[in-house]
């Protein structure tokens, strides 16, 4: 058995499993297509919401 180099369909895999593994070791490996990404998303600021009422004892 040899791997199909020829295969149009060995590299859509090959590179589908590539992206996949940069996803799930973004935090451990510094990918820059990922790493830019989380950066953006840690500056974004979330909205806290609030709501003031009388305590009922």
């Amino acid at each position: 058995m040899s791997i199909p180099y020829q295969d149009w369909q060995f590299w859509v895999t090959t590179l589908l499993a590539l992206i996949a593994g940069g996803y799930l070791l973004r935090n451990i490996l510094p990918v820059p297509f990922f790493s830019r990404r989380a950066r953006a998303r840690c500056q974004e600021k979330s909205a806290t919401l609030t709501v003031s009422a009388k305590k009922h004892e």
